[in-house]
């Protein structure tokens, strides 16, 4: 895992409730990038969104 990826998973993993907007706001990535990441993390089977309009998140790996 590259460093972005990293971060952004680690978030997620403390966070299920993180919101794209406030990953954005505590590692100064660009929108553009936490989406490429988190599109990433997803492909790869490590996480999944779970729910509807207020979804969370869910750690698979």
């Amino acid at each position: 895992m590259d460093s972005n990826v990293s971060v952004v998973y680690s978030l997620l993993s403390h966070d299920v409730d993180i919101s794209i907007y406030e990953i954005v706001s505590k590692t100064n990535m660009s929108r553009r990038t936490v989406n490429r990441v988190i599109k990433s993390l997803k492909e790869k089977g490590y996480i999944s969104k779970v729910g509807g309009t207020r979804s969370k998140w869910k750690i698979l790996k």
